[in-house]
């Protein structure tokens, strides 16, 4: 049985690494782009220390993007990838790690659509000509494949730590 669960494991860890270099970002307001995981690591690495809450100037009104639950899966992921290698001779930590992959995935979903939400409505009061741009250029921002794999890689993990906790303890005569 403990086999199955180093393979689960295994799988999992190889969704986690696979999920950095697809897609998380996709943008398709004036052309398309897309942006890895990866490609917003090496973004932070380049520019660190300055990175905060994104302002937005239009003119000479300033708007503010909230990106504290982007933050929050990009801190996560890392730890996702080592608690997930860990678990394969630390069965114990399937559990912690499962649940980490879980929230590195959602937390990433729900944060597009606060960036979203915070575009529509930061521009509620403005003229019709910006709310139809703002409102295009949410409609234009959506997930990519990247946190829906790394929600697939916990589901993974969970499916070892059941495997893990269904597996009957050997006789030791």
């Amino acid at each position: 049985m403990k086999i199955y669960i180093a393979i689960m494991t295994s799988i999992a860890i190889l969704l986690g690494i696979i999920s950095l270099y697809s897609e998380w970002l996709i943008l398709t307001f004036l052309g398309e782009y897309s942006i890895t995981l990866n490609g917003i690591y090496s973004f932070i690495l380049e520019n660190y220390g300055k990175i905060s809450d994104l302002p937005v100037k239009n003119g000479e009104s300033e708007y503010t993007i909230k990106i504290g639950e982007l933050v929050l899966s990009i801190i996560l992921y890392p730890i996702y990838i080592i608690l997930s290698i860990l678990s394969l001779k630390y069965y114990r930590l399937i559990l912690p790690a499962s649940t980490t992959g879980f929230l590195t995935g959602i937390s990433w979903l729900i944060g597009i659509e606060s960036i979203k939400n915070s575009i529509i409505n930061q521009v509620k009061d403005a003229d019709p000509i910006t709310q139809m741009i703002a409102t295009a250029l949410a409609n234009s921002i959506s997930p990519g494949i990247g946190p829906y794999i790394i929600i697939i890689s916990g589901i993974a993990l969970l499916i070892a730590y059941t495997l893990n906790k269904t597996e009957k303890p050997q006789d030791k005569t």
